[in-house]
């Protein structure tokens, strides 16, 4: 049995799966909290839970942040993370500086269908949409690589491919990264571009 990444629930959906495994609805907050809140992924380190729960969701799930293979600097401070999915493939999400903001820009598909002559993700063709796990995995992944005292402040979905050809992840993303109990983002301090 393959383990659940618990990057594709909204916080609603943690609770949902905790309460199905006849725990009481607030242990699907904690690990709410634990994952979203504090970015933990180690189901040991959440000392809250009760060690079965922390068994359970050992055994059947994981945080699955995608692996950075490298970070490309610079000389504006901006920093290109290349990232690995489970499955192989490459995307990049970019840490951009500014003031007193550090903007990360996420992407929602493997490569883009639509070829816009000013983008080169463009000339890859569409390859595959992304999750709405793997959208949230991009800021995960991004936090891990933050320097002290650093804090993204604002997310715009314009990595590689056209968000809106991947609706209902993408809305799932969001919905994760506003919700008081996720991410905790503003909803004013995310942006979503799209070519149409």
């Amino acid at each position: 049995m393959s383990a659940t990444n618990l990057l594709e629930f909204t916080p609603d959906e943690l609770v949902s799966l905790v309460t199905s495994w006849d725990e009481p609805a607030y242990r699907g907050r904690q690990v709410a909290v634990w994952i979203f809140a504090k970015g933990v992924r180690e189901f040991e380190a959440m000392s809250n839970l009760p060690t079965p729960l922390r068994a359970r969701l050992e055994r059947e799930a994981v945080v699955g942040v995608p692996a950075v293979v490298s970070t490309l600097a610079s000389r504006d401070g901006s920093r290109k993370l290349i990232l690995r999915l489970d499955d192989g493939r490459v995307i990049h999400a970019v840490l951009m500086p500014d003031r007193d903001r550090l903007t990360l820009c996420v992407s929602t598909q493997v490569g883009c269908g639509f070829a816009c002559a000013f983008c080169l993700t463009g000339t890859m063709g569409l390859v595959r949409n992304l999750t709405a796990g793997e959208i949230v995995g991009q800021v995960m992944a991004a936090r891990q690589a933050l320097g002290a005292g650093e804090r993204i402040t604002h997310i715009v979905f314009m990595g590689m491919g056209e968000p809106l050809a991947n609706y209902a992840a993408t809305v799932k993303a969001l919905r994760i990264l506003t919700s008081p109990q996720g991410f905790g983002f503003s909803p004013r301090r995310i942006t979503v571009s799209t070519v149409g």
